[in-house]
């Protein structure tokens, strides 16, 4: 069977509505892209013949004696994806929520939004292979962010959806949260030519007088999202699942707001629109 590095639990959903937040960190991303990269779904085999033990594939278990396995998803074949925030791991119930902190006009910004979902009709992967055995994986993704508070500044809300939109290509070659020199991810990319993933504006709270009333500010840049269960799952392992991390650690963001720095994080789920769980592995 071949022997798989796992690259990350592709959510394009969460991916795309992530990046809208996402924060800028010390150093620039790394720029090589992935030569092996693969997208596979999660499904359930007849007679426990799988590499994972859960639904989601991120946990490896004996080789062909488990319950779930990935499976192949065709080349040059454009799959529409969905994302969500929710059940991000087999045994994860609860939602996870998107926070970005930023600081906007001199005004200290945290924004949280309890729900993050993918437009599935304008998010998609698609797997190729340009030369012999140099597999690559690609899409875009367009994500919704609702439910959404305005912590600080006090007295504010902010204009819903926010919607963010992103092109992805897989990474390589980069530090991860346990010193590994051989992680992988995925590269959300803003559009245009001052990527910008998404626009915020400003509103007041009700009858209460918000100071960043009527402000509308571009998230801008660029933000890789890595394997998890969680923000500090090492990523070496050989195989895990459809579990994407957004974190501002580990040098994984370089977004702003008005040429100032902001910070992002999530944890998203990828799956095929109305099917099963992607993860992206190297082959």
């Amino acid at each position: 069977m071949t022997r798989r590095r796992s690259v990350v639990g592709l959510s394009l959903l969460s991916a795309l509505l992530l990046s809208a937040f996402v924060a800028q960190s010390a150093s620039a991303l790394p720029t090589t892209t992935s030569k092996n990269t693969t997208a596979f779904t999660c499904i359930p085999t007849a007679n426990n013949t799988g590499d994972f033990k859960d639904e989601h594939c991120d946990e490896t278990g004996t080789l062909g004696k488990e319950k779930y396995a990935h499976g192949v998803i065709s080349e040059k074949i454009t799959k529409n994806i969905e994302a969500s925030n929710c059940k991000v791991t087999n045994a994860t119930k609860d939602c996870e929520s998107a926070i970005l902190r930023a600081t906007i006009f001199g005004a200290k910004t945290e924004i949280t939004c309890a729900t993050v979902k993918n437009n599935a009709a304008n998010s998609f992967l698609e797997n190729s292979e340009p030369e012999a055995k140099k597999h690559t994986l690609s899409g875009t993704a367009e994500t919704e962010f609702t439910e959404c508070t305005v912590k600080t500044p006090l007295k504010c809300a902010v204009k819903e959806p926010i919607v963010s939109k992103a092109k992805v290509h897989g990474v390589e070659g980069m530090e991860g949260p346990k010193g590994e020199k051989n992680a992988m991810g995925f590269e959300f990319i803003g559009e245009g030519e001052e990527e910008t993933f998404a626009e915020l504006t400003f509103k007041n709270k009700g009858e209460e007088k918000c100071a960043l009333n009527g402000t509308t500010v571009k998230v801008k840049g660029k933000v890789v999202a890595t394997n998890g269960p969680t923000t500090e799952s090492a990523q070496e392992n050989k195989a895990s699942g459809a579990t994407l991390v957004f974190t501002p650690k580990f040098k994984m963001q370089t977004l702003e707001i008005g040429k100032v720095a902001a910070e992002f994080e999530t944890i998203v789920t990828l799956k095929m629109e109305g099917g099963n769980p992607i993860s992206a592995t190297t082959t």
